[in-house]
């Protein structure tokens, strides 16, 4: 990380370890190193050009990207570092108010999203069919490495069977970022209350099917709570008796 600071005239002073990551991440004064190790030196180009695409097309900040290169084999970005606090970190201190406001910007934001021109974007995965096919086939065996319990797992053959298919075969392909979640989203106050200002980490982007990016925030944010997750339905875009029904 110092090689890399002394690389783009950055201050070697005030390097700082951020946690939670699945790549090396580091924070310097007013810029994000990202440290991607060989074997997934692919992610960098993808969260660079999808970091490129998006700047300035929505309703919150994302990452600019001030700087790309390769240190040892190791890839690396240097983005923006923006404001703000973790939405996980203040979630559960919001009022039912405030956390249905959130759930309206969310779907607002996947919207737009999901609207940025894909022409271009050769960096992305786009095999749609394939990923499906790989997550089925693989869905049994994940779930007994997580510990799930073998009456889940005796289900899920034929569950999966009869949801098929998963997606319409003539869907519009969208960036998705797969990865929406309360650690990648930033917030902050505005007269007294919350509201997203921040969408981060795009290595997991790929070209697929709109509906794939409600997932992580259904679980994780909405977590089966009915009233959150109608409203952040309805602010991305579906009538309410559309998505009841199904």
């Amino acid at each position: 990380m110092r090689a890399i600071c002394a690389q783009h005239g950055l201050s070697v002073r005030s390097i700082q370890h951020l946690p939670q990551a699945t790549n090396v991440v580091f924070g310097v004064d007013d810029v994000i190193l990202k440290l991607y190790p060989p074997h997934w030196a692919r992610l960098a180009s993808v969260e660079r050009a999808v970091a490129e695409r998006l700047r300035g097309r929505l309703p919150v900040e994302t990452p600019a990207v001030h700087a790309a290169g390769t240190l040892e084999n190791w890839s690396y970005l240097v983005l923006g570092r923006l404001g703000g606090r973790s939405l996980h970190d203040v979630w559960q201190g919001m009022d039912d108010l405030e956390q249905r406001h959130i759930a309206a910007q969310l779907g607002e934001i996947l919207a737009e999203l999901h609207r940025v021109p894909t022409v271009g974007l050769a960096e992305l995965e786009a095999d749609w069919p394939a990923l499906v096919d790989e997550r089925v086939r693989g869905c049994v065996e994940r779930h007994r490495e997580q510990g799930a319990a073998k009456a889940w797992l005796d289900q899920m053959p034929a569950f999966l069977a009869s949801a098929a298919p998963l997606y319409p075969r003539d869907f519009r392909p969208v960036i998705v970022s797969g990865d929406v979640h309360d650690y990648h989203l930033l917030v902050s106050e505005h007269y007294g209350r919350w509201q997203l200002t921040g969408l981060v980490d795009f290595d997991d982007a790929r070209l697929g099917f709109k509906e794939y990016d409600l997932a992580a925030p259904g679980l994780f944010i909405m977590a089966g709570r009915l009233a959150l997750l109608s409203t952040f339905l309805q602010a991305y875009g579906y009538a309410r008796q559309c998505w009841i029904s199904n």
